[in-house]
């Protein structure tokens, strides 16, 4: 499997669902108003798909957000973080995942036979 960036689209008018853990995916449209149609379409699933942060508090919203983003200031990441979306388990499963994906990469990587290619594509797909 390719990474993203490489895909080739048989239009000029690709749609990219990325995942920072997940599958990503790839579609191709005819033109650019279909193009944005489905952009338009997709970025709706995703807003009504987050649960979100509940902003019923006045206290806990903001020092839980504060908070995320006072520990990543302390890995030395700033500007604005995607995986800020879900509840806040969801956030902090991000958080997580941030941390150990590159260093399962480098344990499970190299025990991973065959082309690199195919390492690419077992060790993505579990």
């Amino acid at each position: 499997a390719l990474p993203i960036w490489q895909m080739k689209c048989a239009t000029q008018f690709p749609i990219i669902l990325w995942h920072p853990y997940g599958h990503h995916y790839h579609f191709c449209v005819m033109t650019e108003k279909e193009q944005d149609k489905w952009a338009a379409v997709f970025q709706d699933c995703v807003r009504h798909s987050n649960d979100g942060i509940p902003e019923d508090s006045k206290v806990e919203a903001p020092a839980f957000t504060d908070a995320v983003r006072l520990f990543r200031q302390s890995k030395d990441q700033y500007g604005t973080w995607e995986m800020l979306c879900g509840n806040e388990v969801q956030v902090l499963s991000n958080l997580v995942m941030e941390e150990l994906v590159p260093e399962l990469k480098n344990m499970i990587g190299p025990r991973l036979k065959g082309k690199p290619q195919e390492r690419q594509r077992d060790r993505t797909s579990t």
